[in-house]
């Protein structure tokens, strides 16, 4: 998570946009990558979620009481996204500052037995400034 860390570090607001975020209850995978992220800083104030999996599951309440654990004055929002033209999942930093691309789902990082996040499949990620979001 280190190449994430200069995009993030000073982040107050980050947004995650991933339709399929959440939508298998039965890997927490999203919610470490998510948590990990979320961990580069300590300046978040604010968390938006947008995903197609508007209908909390346990893995929102995972994710709920993990950030809420390290700072109870975070806000975090669900918001439904549900784009049949965009597939790319994206990570927005301070609303507009830094916009990072990823070709597949967050879950594409796994975490392995030893809990080292790797890349399962092929994936680009494109860093680029300002809210570059293709819908």
């Amino acid at each position: 998570f280190r190449l994430f860390s200069p995009f993030i570090r000073d982040a107050s607001t980050i947004e995650f946009c991933d339709r399929y975020l959440f939508i298998n209850p039965n890997y927490d995978d999203d919610v470490n990558f998510l948590f990990n992220i979320v961990s580069l800083t300590s300046q978040v104030k604010k968390i938006k979620i947008f995903t197609d999996t508007i209908e909390y599951n346990r893995l929102h309440e995972l994710f709920l009481s993990i950030v809420k654990g390290i700072n109870s004055e975070l806000s975090v929002d669900f918001i439904n996204y549900n784009s049949n033209k965009n597939h790319d999942r994206f990570i927005i930093v301070d609303e507009d500052k830094i916009s990072i691309r990823f070709s597949t789902s967050f879950n594409n990082f796994r975490r392995n037995q030893n809990g080292i996040f790797k890349v399962k499949d092929n994936c680009s990620l494109v860093f680029t400034t300002g809210r570059n979001y293709i819908d």
